[in-house]
C-alpha cells in the first residue's frame, strides 16, 4: 500500500462527503501504521464532521501524544471543547495552537468567537483584528469583527467591517442583517430597507429577514407620526414591538391599563376580543377618558384584578401584555401563562429592572417545558418576549434514539471499533 496515495483516497472520500469510506481507509492507514498522528488527526476531523464528538477528542489526543507540536490538533480540539460550551478548555488549545502556529490566522478567529461568545469582547477585538490582519480575505472575520466592535458600542467602526465583509462575499445574508440593524439605530430606514431588499433577493424564505423588516417597518411607522397617539409610559421601541405584536393578535390580555390600552385597541384586529384588567376602578375611568379625549374606539372589555380569571374563563389568548401593578406583576404572568395558545406570545414589560427580570425568571423555572423561546428587551425596547410552544417532557435522547452506552460516552468503544474491517 502506497501510503500517499491512500491518504489521497481518504482525503477525496472525506472532501466529497462520504464520511464512512474516509473512515474505513483511514483505519486502514492505522491498521498498518498505528503510530501515524496525521491518520490519528484526520480521521478525528471525519468524527467532528459526524458530530462524534468524543471519538473525535480520542483521535486529537492520540495525535498530540505523538506529536506534541502539532497544531491543527490544537486547534480542533479547542473547536471540540467550544461545542460543549467547556470555553476555558477551549481557550487553552487555542492558545496553544497559537504558540506551536503564531501565523495560522484561523485559530485567531476560533478565540475571538470563543471571547465573544463569553462577553470577552476586548480579547474577541483583538483576536479578530490578528485575524484580519493575517487573512484579508476572510470575509466572516470581519463581519465578527464588525458584530464585536457593535456590541462594545463602536457603531461606525462596526459598519466599516460590515461594509468589507459584503465586499468580500456579497452573498453572505447574515451580513446585510447587520448592516440593516445599524441603519436601524441610526433611524437610516430607507437605507435598512435597501440592504433587506438586497438580502431577500438571495433567500427569498429567510425568516430572519422578515422579522428585522417587519421590526423595521414597525419603528419607521411609529416614528413618522406627527401626533400624540397615546397617552402613557412607554417608550418608542416599546410602542413598535407592542404594535407589531398586537397585529398579529386573535384575542389580547392585558394586566395594566394605559397606554397601551390606547394602543391596543387602535391598532388591534377589528374581529380581535381584548380584555384589559387592573387594580383600581380609577385607572380604568382615566384610561376610558383618555380613549375618548384621543377619538380612539374603546373596543375593549375591562376587570378588576381580584375576580379576572373568573371573568375570562374559558377564553385564550394570541397574545398576554403584563404592565401592571409592579408587586402583582409575577402572580399575574404566572397564573396567565396556561390561558396563552400555543404559539403566542407574553410580553412583560420594565424588564431592565431587576424586578420584572425575577418574573421572567420565574416564567422560565415554572414552564421552560413550553418556552419555543424568549427576546429579552427586544429591539432596544423595556419588553421581553416568552413565546409559548406545546409542551416538550424530556426524555433521553441516548436511549430514544437506541445508541449503545459506549455512543454517548458512558463505556469505553468496544476494541473490534479500532481494528480493520
Amino acid at each position: 500500500m502506497d501510503i500517499n496515495e491512500t491518504f489521497q483516497l481518504a482525503r477525496r472520500h472525506h472532501l466529497d462527503g462520504n464520511l464512512k469510506e474516509a473512515e474505513y481507509v483511514y483505519r486502514e492507514i492505522l491498521r498498518i501504521q498505528p503510530s501515524n498522528f496525521v491518520a490519528y488527526y484526520e480521521i478525528g476531523n471525519v468524527f467532528q464532521d459526524k458530530w462524534q464528538l468524543d471519538e473525535a477528542t480520542m483521535c486529537y489526543q492520540k495525535t498530540i501524544e505523538l506529536n506534541p507540536n502539532f497544531s491543527g490538533a490544537y486547534n480542533n480540539l479547542g473547536n471540540i471543547f467550544r461545542k460543549r460550551n467547556k470555553f476555558d478548555e477551549a481557550i487553552l488549545c487555542f492558545q496553544k495552537a497559537i504558540e506551536l502556529a503564531p501565523t495560522f490566522w484561523g485559530t485567531y478567529y476560533n478565540l475571538g468567537d470563543v471571547y465573544h461568545e463569553k462577553e470577552e469582547i476586548d480579547k474577541a477585538i483583538f483576536c479578530y483584528r490578528k485575524a484580519v490582519e493575517l487573512n484579508p480575505d476572510h470575509a466572516t472575520s470581519y463581519n465578527n469583527l464588525g458584530n464585536a466592535l457593535k456590541d462594545k458600542g463602536e457603531i461606525d467602526e462596526a459598519m466599516r467591517y460590515f461594509q468589507k465583509a459584503l465586499q468580500l462575499n456579497p452573498s453572505n445574508i447574515s451580513v446585510y442583517s447587520n448592516i440593516a440593524r445599524i441603519c436601524e439605530e441610526k433611524m437610516l430606514f430607507n437605507e435598512a430597507n435597501n440592504y433587506l431588499k438586497k438580502a431577500f433577493k438571495l433567500d427569498p424564505n429567510s425568516v430572519a429577514m422578515y422579522d428585522t423588516l417587519e421590526d423595521i417597518n414597525a419603528i419607521k411607522a411609529y416614528l413618522n407620526q406627527e401626533k400624540i397617539n397615546f397617552i402613557g409610559d412607554l417608550s418608542k421601541q416599546d410602542v413598535a414591538v407592542l404594535i407589531k405584536y398586537t397585529q398579529k393578535a386573535s384575542n389580547i390580555l392585558e394586566f395594566g391599563v394605559g397606554g397601551s390600552t390606547q394602543l391596543v385597541c387602535k391598532n388591534k384586529n377589528k374581529s380581535a376580543k381584548f380584555i384589559s384588567v387592573d387594580t383600581l376602578q380609577v385607572w380604568i375611568d382615566i384610561t376610558l377618558k383618555n380613549l375618548q379625549l384621543l377619538s380612539i374606539d374603546p373596543d375593549v372589555t375591562f376587570f378588576l384584578y381580584d375576580n379576572w380569571e373568573q371573568s375570562i374563563e374559558g377564553m385564550t389568548f394570541d397574545l398576554i401584555f403584563d404592565d401592571g401593578f409592579e408587586d402583582l406583576r409575577t402572580d399575574f404572568a404566572l397564573k396567565a401563562w396556561r390561558y396563552l395558545n400555543v404559539g403566542g406570545s407574553l410580553l412583560i414589560h420594565d424588564t431592565r429592572t431587576i424586578k420584572c427580570v425575577r418574573c421572567v425568571e420565574l416564567i422560565l423555572d415554572n414552564y421552560y417545558l413550553e418556552i419555543d423561546s424568549l427576546l429579552v428587551n427586544t429591539n432596544h425596547s423595556n419588553i421581553t418576549v416568552i413565546n409559548k410552544k406545546a409542551r416538550e417532557p424530556y426524555s433521553n435522547w441516548n436511549l430514544d434514539e437506541n445508541k449503545q452506552p459506549w455512543e454517548f460516552g458512558h463505556t469505553c468503544p468496544p476494541k473490534k471499533l479500532w481494528k480493520g474491517r
